[in-house]
């Protein structure tokens, strides 16, 4: 399955530990060392703004010429200053080191060295400045965390000379990732209804090559009334799917005013929970019959390729937010809803399955959302199949480990991931049914409540946005994220003037507007021929030891750890098995197989060892 290592961008962590990325050539992650409000040492003091969004706006990349609204300076002869990189949050895991530059942009050309320092003190690389721009240092680096975890910038001014400036001082570490062997699915969020026919959309979204969309099926589209099915609007979407060769993942959502509470306003109706549950039940148990997998539909249409029915339906959609449960935040009534429609869905067609919508913590507490309900009903595991999550990055690039905001990133991903498999016991794969940057404007926001990619202009803030995205499925197609199946971009098209730019988040994560694509097509085009496919467990044999007495131990991994794993000995039968696996008094002659099956696939070549 190996994919090659494609360009994964530069990690940044400023000194107060903000991040972003910049494009190379190889897969890379950058640490950014910057001035800031912290630094006041010696002779050596922060003059202008210290706002961070702003600094992190100077170094976008190493070539374009910072502003001076936040600078280093020094007025006294020999004055220096020595920051320490924080680099103890960028974990090297399987990459390796193919280098490491020290960056810094001088306005004036008075002498100054820049040497960078280890964690003891000892010289990496030193080098005299005298004229202005953009410097480089070449720093040779041994690659190991430690050393890492204590690397420091130097910037001292030479004696005799007038006062030196300096912008935008960092190091960068470029850093190859090794090639994937998994795949995973890629999809998108299209919205087809927005389409007359959903074709136009689609023939749109065939142009990526993606085969896998998300898309609303709403309750109230298909039963305005109770009892009174209309099913032609959501056929032809199937349909001219199924004709393009693509799976659509329902999120079931949307209810009838006939269904609601307290309420006549279809457009609350839609958001609000059913008054009684076996009403939402009876939804999802017909959506599942007509469309599910030898449903209905299929049957009705044998011109249609049956293999792209969905096998997933997605139960609702964020309803650990306010707006789209009509205020109802609560772990427990999502839980009851759900466990209602998956138990009538399992019945109506056995080979459905359901993704359950999983957060981390809501308020007010903060509660954790899939402890809650666990805690309301310990039999929740048995209704799920997979964990639907929106782990989007906000401002933080892939790789960034804030400060502050720790759970509004991806890595909330593997937080949740983590905790779902060891403290809730239940071990299902991780579906990221939205991701995505937005290339809104929000320089009239403060630090705390940014949510958009860093840039000075829209066109910046576009390209920004396709280098972060192409990263992120980069990330995702990691090893370590082995439990993630899927991937859904949001979303399709930006419905606003590209000529306009405004701080509306939601408006500003497409990938075409009405001018035509933007950079970020290309990044989720290349995802799509890079990673697109079943996620197939790959299983490798990671140790073998054989005693005196013929006695044979093998431990192994498998890169999806929902995975169950079988052994075989010969051409015996397969068994379960868990690392290590010992064969007692066996002797020589023999072959070990060892192979992974998650929720969708079993292993076909399975890891080997003859003796």
């Amino acid at each position: 399955m190996g994919q090659s290592s494609r360009a994964v961008l530069g990690l940044v962590i400023l000194a107060i530990g903000f991040s972003c990325f910049t494009a190379e050539a190889l897969a890379s992650q950058s640490a950014y060392l910057r001035p800031n409000g912290d630094i006041s040492v010696g002779s050596w003091t922060v003059v202008g703004s210290t706002n961070r969004w702003a600094a992190l706006n100077d170094i976008i990349t190493e070539q374009q010429t910072p502003t001076a609204s936040d600078y280093i300076t020094t007025s006294s002869a020999g004055g220096g200053i020595e920051i320490t990189v924080d680099l103890s949050t960028v974990q090297l895991e399987s990459a390796t080191i193919t280098g490491a530059t020290a960056w810094f942009y001088t306005p004036n050309s008075n002498s100054l060295t820049a040497r960078v320092r280890d964690a003891a003190g000892t010289t990496l690389a030193a080098q005299l400045f005298s004229s202005t721009g953009w410097h480089s240092l070449p720093v040779t680096l041994s690659g190991s965390q430690s050393q890492l975890d204590g690397l420091r910038l130097n910037l001292r001014k030479e004696s005799g000379t007038s006062p030196r400036t300096v912008y935008a001082a960092f190091l960068k570490l470029t850093l190859e990732l090794p090639a994937s062997r998994r795949l995973l699915h890629v999809g998108i969020s299209a919205d087809s209804r927005s389409g007359e026919p959903p074709g136009e959309v689609q023939d749109v979204v065939a142009e990526t090559g993606a085969a896998h969309l998300r898309e609303d099926l709403e309750w109230h589209k298909v039963e305005p009334s109770d009892g009174e099915w209309t099913w032609g609007a959501t056929d032809l979407m199937f349909e001219e799917a199924a004709e393009r060769g693509m799976t659509i993942l329902p999120i079931l959502i949307g209810p009838p005013c006939w269904a609601v509470s307290g309420t006549e306003d279809p457009k609350v109706c839609e958001r609000t929970y059913p008054a009684d549950d076996q009403d939402f039940a009876d939804f999802t148990a017909h959506v599942v019959e007509r469309y599910g997998p030898g449903g209905d539909f299929w049957l009705a249409n044998p011109g249609l390729e049956a293999g792209l029915a969905p096998k997933y339906f997605e139960i609702w959609n964020e309803p650990y937010y306010p707006y789209t449960v009509n205020g109802e935040v609560d772990p427990a009534r999502y839980a009851d809803l759900y466990t209602t429609a998956v138990a009538a869905g399992r019945l109506a067609n056995p080979e459905s399955k359901y993704l359950i919508e999983a957060t981390w913590a809501v308020d007010p507490g903060p509660v954790n959302w899939g402890g809650a309900m666990v805690a309301h009903n310990a039999l929740l595991g048995n209704y799920v199949d997979g964990i639907a999550v929106h782990p989007y990055p906000r401002y933080f690039d892939p790789f960034a480990e804030p400060e502050t905001g720790t759970l509004l990133n991806f890595r909330s991903t593997k937080l949740i991931y983590d905790y779902w498999r060891s403290e809730l016991k239940i071990n299902k794969p991780i579906w990221i049914t939205e991701i995505g940057y937005s290339s809104c404007d929000d320089e009239e926001r403060s630090d705390s409540e940014k949510v958009c990619v860093p840039g000075d202009s829209q066109a910046m803030r576009e390209e920004v946005k396709a280098e972060w995205l192409a990263d992120l499925f980069d990330v995702i197609d990691r090893g370590n994220f082995g439990y993630v199946h899927a991937a859904y971009l949001y979303n399709l098209k930006q419905w606003t003037d590209p000529e306009v730019p405004t701080n509306e988040k939601s408006d500003w994560f497409g990938v075409i507007d009405e001018l035509g694509t933007l950079p970020a097509w290309t990044s989720f085009t290349d995802a799509v021929v890079a990673y697109d496919g079943t996620p197939v467990p790959d299983t490798t044999i990671t140790s073998k030891s054989f005693s005196g007495g013929g006695d044979a131990t093998f431990g192994f991994s498998v890169t999806d750890p929902t995975s169950t794993s079988e052994c075989q000995l010969d051409n015996g039968a397969w068994s379960a098995c868990t690392s290590p696996k010992t064969y007692s008094k066996v002797g020589s002659g023999h072959t070990f197989r060892v192979r992974g099956t998650n929720a969708e696939a079993t292993e076909t070549t399975p890891a080997t060892h003859s003796w």
